[in-house]
């Protein structure tokens, strides 16, 4: 069976070979043109964005070091391995589903001491802001879990612990109809691309 090219490499193997060379070398800094090849490996990622960018460092992750991504505002360490999977793996969506669930009992309440009719809605500071606010304060971008009896992506339980009490305190509420949430959330949506 003849070796399948993948993003500048003539095959996989020659891309692992070319990217762990490249980690064992440490803190060193990516030329141009390995940070050009890497980038285009980069797009078989399967958690993959548009607006993702290869850092020219590489950051050492617990014991190994990894290269490193910018994007939504934020920076993290992401594996070259898993450009060479098909199956999807936690991305940024997956998440904000973890944040959204590990405060979901917090607005269940919130809506059911305010009369329980309509959905819930963030205030300025918007949700999505709360999450970049709390993330600089942790000093890190945490890595959901997928919890297979509940069938939903959750926070690892330390920083469950901290993001319900972070949002308990800095979280401003309030009850809209579900037609303007819907409407807010599109606008929100829409801005988020400019």
């Amino acid at each position: 069976m003849p070796k399948k090219p993948i993003g500048d490499f003539a095959s996989v193997g020659e891309a692992k070979a070319y990217c762990q060379s490249l980690l064992q070398r440490g803190d060193e800094l990516l030329t141009d043109e390995e940070h050009y090849r890497v980038s285009l490996l980069m797009k078989h990622h399967p958690d993959y964005r548009e607006h993702w960018l290869l850092c020219h460092h590489v950051s050492l992750n617990g014991q190994y070091y990894s290269f490193c991504v910018f994007g939504d505002g934020k920076h993290w360490p992401t594996s070259y391995l898993k450009c060479f999977m098909k199956k999807p793996t936690a991305n940024s969506r997956s998440l904000e589903a973890a944040y959204r669930n590990a405060i979901r009992h917090q607005k269940e309440a919130f809506k059911a001491s305010h009369g329980g009719i309509g959905d819930v809605d963030h205030k300025p500071p918007e949700f999505s802001e709360l999450i970049v606010r709390f993330e600089k304060e942790l000093g890190y971008r945490p890595s959901p879990v997928y919890d297979e009896l509940s069938n939903t992506w959750i926070l690892p339980g330390d920083v469950n612990e901290k993001w319900q009490q972070f949002h308990q305190k800095y979280a401003r509420l309030r009850l809209v109809s579900h037609s303007q949430h819907k409407q807010i959330t599109a606008e929100r949506r829409q801005g988020h691309r400019h």
